[in-house]
């Protein structure tokens, strides 16, 4: 893209590029159909992984090529990689760290320093001495949407947390308020833009919703080459509190959804005391925080072990019994789904579990319906309930389990609040 955009005088920087737009595609198509299944396409739009394309966009991508370049062009490559031929003769760099960065998660990913540092000072080289720093603009527009549905850009809390904040010209003055989680160490958008969706229907339906990026995660802080990821731990309990109070909403018109990771710290807001939560594929019950970065830290060594974690790792399964493994498995979840649900439910708050096979299978093991049988809901407390999404995936990817997320979280707001619905 960047390179079909470029003049021939325009400095020009490629890493990891591939071949082309065919063989990239193609490489996508099958991730997805890895991860998502057969059913990834729907009315010919095509889910990959992490957003969508329609037959055309699919082939604009496709038809994506390189061409030789006569003006300033640097390639980033990995070490022993070639940069795509049809470029022509351009300076090429050796870079450590793409793969780090690029071939995991969000949760794995790495920044690599020494490959931004490489590619600023190439920029600071060729940029021209009249060139200007580039001041960030203050948005503070409204997007109208369409005719019912507007968004602006808002700052919440102390730290100045980044969001969007979504409301319909005919909403009520004492409409309820959403605020959307989304999961891991992604941003406000969420998996395929599926937040972006919600919150506009929601909108539409009568809600005034607010979804956020918390620390480490989209605008609301700087990136740094050794930052810690915040998954499980109090930071982002606090940057929930910290929203809440901004949005200064009674506990009776609040609403928290989250997503994975943003369901555990949705989970977590006890003294807001909110009237619903709705947590979307939640994989973690523990009571306790993590220490930062520790999470990722845990994942990385599974995902990539060290030759002597290996061979702990074979004799640890071939020797203790599963039962065993299973139980100190779970030991930091302190208490599972009951130990996770209960201050919510003793407050009042509804919480309402959406689940695919895999993480509704652990909601199963961890006490799940334990909990559902316990507070089926009644005048002193809250409720749990689970809905279970037989098709879908943990991560959102498929297009079943967002249109079933979308439609049951509206149909929640909706039978909470019905009178601004």
């Amino acid at each position: 893209v960047a390179a079909n955009a470029a003049a021939d005088t325009d400095g020009l920087v490629v890493w990891d590029a591939p071949a082309s737009g065919k063989g990239w595609l193609r490489r996508q198509r099958a991730l997805a159909t890895i991860t998502i299944g057969a059913d990834r396409v729907v009315d010919g739009v095509e889910s990959l992984i992490g957003f969508d394309v329609e037959s055309d966009e699919a082939a604009a991508l496709s038809d994506l090529a390189f061409a030789p370049r006569t003006g300033p062009t640097v390639a980033l490559v990995r070490p022993g990689a070639r940069p795509p031929k049809p470029l022509g003769g351009v300076d090429v760099t050796e870079v450590a760290g793409s793969a780090e960065l690029l071939d995991g998660t969000s949760i794995h990913a790495r920044i690599p320093g020494a490959a931004v540092d490489t590619v600023v000072a190439w920029l600071d080289g060729w940029a021209p001495e009249s060139a200007v720093p580039l001041r960030t603009p203050v948005l503070d527009e409204v997007l109208d949407v369409d005719g019912r549905v507007s968004e602006r850009i808002v700052h919440l809390g102390d730290r100045g947390l980044f969001g969007i904040e979504t409301v319909s010209s005919a909403q009520h003055h004492d409409a309820p308020v959403v605020v959307l989680h989304s999961g891991g160490a992604e941003h406000r958008v969420g998996a395929t833009d599926y937040q972006v969706e919600l919150a506009r229907a929601l909108a539409r339906d009568g809600a005034r919703v607010v979804r956020v990026d918390r620390r480490a995660t989209g605008e609301s802080t700087g990136v740094h080459e050794d930052e810690r990821s915040f998954l499980f731990a109090q930071e982002w309990v606090e940057d929930q509190s910290a929203v809440v109070a901004a949005l200064a909403t009674p506990s009776d018109r609040l609403v928290l959804v989250g997503m994975c990771a943003g369901a555990w710290v949705a989970g977590r807001a006890v003294e807001e005391a909110p009237r619903l939560v709705v947590e979307i594929s939640p994989n973690d019950y523990r009571r306790v925080p993590a220490e930062p970065g520790s999470y990722a830290d845990g994942v990385r060594a599974i995902d990539a072990p060290s030759p002597a974690r290996m061979w702990v790792r074979e004799r640890y399964n071939r020797f203790v019994p599963k039962a065993v493994r299973d139980r100190i498995a779970r030991r930091d979840r302190m208490g599972g789904v009951v130990g996770h649900v209960r201050p919510l439910v003793e407050h009042g708050t509804d919480v309402v579990v959406i689940v695919a096979p895999e993480d509704a299978a652990l909601f199963d093991r961890l006490g799940g319906q334990k909990a559902v049988r316990r507070w089926p809901g009644d005048d002193r407390r809250g409720s749990v309930s689970v809905v279970r999404v037989e098709d879908g995936d943990h991560s959102l990817f498929s297009p079943a389990m967002r249109e079933a997320v979308v439609a049951e979280v509206r149909s929640r707001v909706a039978a909470t609040f019905p009178v601004h619905t």
